[in-house]
């Protein structure tokens, strides 16, 4: 079975890295302990995932993923923000700029009346994609102004995101792969660090699951109302991040016309709403912010800025990290949280071959109900992408949900043999290999 090579290798490959970098950091007691934490969380997540892919059909329910989920997110939300007090005296998990902007923020909206909390929040001049944020976290705030229990609440939060993960992958492939879709995501490093750090991410893919639940229940219900719930849903993203929402709907719409129309009426549609999510003032905004009004040169900068330097390997990469990354960073150069999603970020890297292998079937075979997520998926990652951000996880994050949804639909066709071809077990041994140099070559730079 391709999943149950996946999760070996998985354990063998960051082993491998784990054992091979830990040296060059042994005359830094606080990289040590970054280290320690980061290979904790490995093993965490690869006893886990490990474990439950050979439990019985009858393990897979509701019920034992919120308990994995749930106490898998407190134990390391204790785990990471412990080491950030420890190194740093706060548990902001080396996120001082953001984390500390909404904690404050929001902090002080929570101490004024919903309308006067909402008019200081304006008058600070943000961005409306962190007004959600600021309204999230000062509404938190309200019942207990405390960050461990702001914490706490993002466990909540992220477990209820795996139940409506489980609930669309489990319409779309058997039981136990819909499980390890939502559980492997679910309990990945990189969203649990987030966790930690009380950041806007968890909550904007919470409303992205929800938008892809309410539009698949439309899919199948053909009721109007999931479709409007859908919409809604979306609209809410941009109070988190335009381009997500705008590509967000995008996406929707594209596999709406496709469900509707066919030929000509359906490309002819596909041009004019498409150019109609171009012309709005949203897009420009999103043209401006995050692509620097077409400057090759501002982008270049930003490209540079990202990559420390510039270096040769982080210029190559970085649209290969679109697609295919964020990379797992198993070395440690500074105290910064990027070390700590290397447990995620791993896994993700070897659903890479299943995911692009999905979208190739989903394609030839016109299976019209995974269009979206690999839709999403596509047209995010070549956004991010484009503005050469790439190496940045936390712009990856609200798409990766739907990756993890189109590989295990992958895995789940392959390993039940519903495919008249197999993988020559050379071509498996090679790819994991190459996943393998490739994560090594990549934490020399």
């Amino acid at each position: 079975m391709l999943l149950k090579s996946i999760n070996r290798s998985y354990l063998f490959i960051g082993f491998f890295l784990f054992v091979l970098f830990s040296a060059s950091l042994i005359q830094n007691m606080d990289f040590m302990m970054i280290h320690a934490v980061s290979f904790f969380s490995f093993l965490i997540y690869g006893i886990v995932m490990y474990k439950t892919s050979v439990q019985a059909n009858s393990f897979f329910k509701k019920r034992n993923l919120v308990i994995i989920v749930f106490f898998v997110s407190i134990l390391e939300v204790i785990l990471f923000q412990l080491l950030s007090y420890y190194i740093d005296g706060d548990t902001f998990v080396f996120s001082k700029r953001d984390a500390m902007l909404y904690y404050t923020v929001g902090l002080k909206m929570s101490q004024m009346s919903i309308v006067d909390g909402f008019h200081y929040m304006v008058e600070l001049g943000w961005q409306s994609d962190d007004w959600g944020a600021f309204l999230w976290i000062s509404s938190i705030f309200r019942i207990v102004p405390s960050l461990q229990f702001l914490g706490f609440i993002y466990c909540i939060v992220g477990t209820l995101s795996s139940l409506m993960l489980f609930d669309i992958a489990r319409n779309l492939m058997p039981r136990r792969y819909a499980f390890m879709a939502a559980l492997s995501f679910s309990v990945s490093s990189f969203m649990l660090v987030h966790n930690s750090q009380c950041l806007k991410e968890i909550i904007m893919i919470f409303c992205i699951i929800a938008v892809f639940e309410c539009f698949i229940t439309y899919i199948r219900k053909k009721e109007n109302k999931y479709l409007f719930l859908a919409i809604l849903c979306s609209l809410l993203v941009f109070l988190f991040r335009v381009p997500t929402a705008l590509l967000l709907i995008l996406s929707l719409g594209l596999t709406w016309v496709l469900l509707k129309m066919k030929g000509t009426a359906a490309i002819f549609l596909i041009v004019v709403f498409t150019i109609a999510i171009c012309s709005t003032s949203l897009f420009s905004f999103t043209y401006s912010r995050y692509l620097r009004n077409g400057d090759t040169s501002l982008i270049i900068e930003r490209k540079n800025e990202l990559a420390g330097g510039g270096g040769v390997i982080n210029q190559m990469t970085d649209p290969l990290a679109a697609f295919a990354g964020p990379f797992p960073s198993v070395k440690i150069k500074t105290i910064k949280p990027t070390p700590l999603y290397t447990a995620g970020l791993l896994y993700r890297f070897l659903l890479s071959a299943p995911f692009f292998l999905g979208v190739f079937y989903i394609i030839k075979e016109r299976y019209i109900k995974m269009y979206p997520f690999a839709l999403f998926f596509l047209i995010n990652a070549l956004g991010v992408a484009i503005s050469v951000k790439g190496l940045e996880v936390r712009l990856s994050m609200p798409q990766l949900s739907m990756m993890y949804i189109v590989s295990f639909w992958f895995l789940a066709k392959y390993d039940y043999e519903q495919f008249s071809w197999e993988i020559p077990q050379k071509v498996i041994q090679g790819y994991f290999i190459g996943i393998m140099m490739l994560c090594f070559l990549w934490n020399l730079r």
